[in-house]
Formats: C-alpha cells, sequence, structure tokens
C-alpha cells in the first residue's frame, strides 16, 4: 500500500512512523510499504513496483511474461510501464515510457495493473528470438486463451512500434516446445527430410 491509502485509510504521520519503527510497515520504496509480515512474495514485489512508479503504471514486459507463465524464465526484476514522457526512476525497477499507452492494451491481474497479453507480446517482441515469441504465443494461447485475431488488433493499434512484424511473422509460425523438439527438426533438415508441423 503507499503512503496516500494510508492516509486515505486514516492512519496519521505519527502513527506510521511508529508502524515503521515496530516493524508493523515495511517500507518496500519510497512512500510503498508492505503491511503485517516480511514473508517474500513475488506477486507483491511486482505490485509494490507498480505503486511505486505512480499513477498509471502497469506491469510489463518480462515480469509479467513471468508471472502469467509465458515466458520461462528466472525471475526477473519488476518492468513496468508508464503513460507519460516523464523521466521517472525508481531503484531496482525497469521503467518504460509510454506516452500513447492505449486503454484497450490495459487490464489487471489479480488485483495488478498489467499491460493486456497481446501488447505483453509486441512489448517483448524486440527483444526474444523468433523461436521465442513464437512459443510465447503460444504459451498465451495455451495458459490464457489469447487468439491471433486479438494480437492483429493490437498490432494494428501500433504498426510502427519495433517489433510488430516480428510478432505477425510468429503468429503464422510452427512452434517446438522443447530443446529435444528443436534437435529433432535440426536432424530432420541437416539429412534434408521432410519436416513436420510443430
Amino acid at each position: 500500500m503507499t503512503h496516500a491509502h494510508l492516509i486515505a485509510a486514516g492512519v496519521d504521520r505519527k502513527r506510521i512512523q511508529r508502524w515503521l519503527a515496530d516493524g508493523r510497515l515495511r517500507r518496500v520504496h519510497r512512500g510503498v510499504y508492505a503491511l503485517g509480515h516480511v514473508a517474500p512474495s513475488l506477486r507483491g514485489d511486482y505490485m509494490a513496483a507498480v505503486l511505486a512508479a505512480g499513477n498509471g503504471a502497469v506491469l510489463s514486459h518480462r515480469a509479467l511474461g513471468f508471472m502469467l507463465r509465458i515466458l520461462r524464465t528466472r525471475p526477473p526484476l519488476p518492468e513496468v510501464t508508464v503513460p507519460t514522457g516523464a523521466h521517472r526512476t525508481r531503484p531496482g525497477i525497469v521503467i518504460h515510457r509510454d506516452t500513447h499507452l492505449h486503454h484497450l492494451d490495459v487490464d489487471t491481474w489479480h488485483g495488478i495493473p498489467i499491460t493486456t497479453i497481446p501488447r505483453l507480446l509486441l512489448d517483448l517482441a524486440p527483444h526474444l528470438t523468433p523461436e521465442q515469441l513464437t512459443r510465447a504465443c503460444h504459451e498465451a494461447w495455451i495458459h490464457h486463451g489469447t487468439r491471433p485475431e486479438a494480437i492483429e488488433r493490437c498490432i494494428a493499434r501500433h504498426l510502427h512500434k519495433p517489433g510488430a512484424t516480428k510478432l505477425r511473422q510468429a503468429l503464422g509460425s510452427d512452434v517446438t516446445l522443447s530443446v529435444l523438439e528443436d534437435g529433432f527438426v535440426d536432424l530432420l533438415k541437416r539429412n534434408q527430410l521432410p519436416l513436420p508441423r510443430t
């Protein structure tokens, strides 16, 4: 919760200072606190990052891809997108600025403001290999039912965004889901054998 949330709930500044001193409140970021416990929570850390980034901030990029099981990776640093060109920095948070963050590209997940999955894929496209991006599209469909039409609508809103063409190509590509499958396809190619649909 933020300092403003505490004040709005009737907790005055002196009580906030007492709660910080006795451990009932724990400062996570400037003006953002965890209440009552110190148990680690990645979801809590990501929510705190969104709150610390200010109004309109949403969880995005690799952090969101990890949370939604679209990317198979270690937990990344919090990444948020803010709908402003103003230079904001917060230690331990990767901040992306987008003055044209469309309302159709924003959603919530377990109470956390996020970019939609199609927008997530578009944001990730410049940073992933074609194979990784195709796999991410597949995972978005498997885990969240994200259809190609929804991704195409997002691309249409952002035709000049880096990665738009790459994402469109990924939608029509075959996907492999393991190192073993990749190796099998490579074996077929090396021996000039017919390739299966994957």
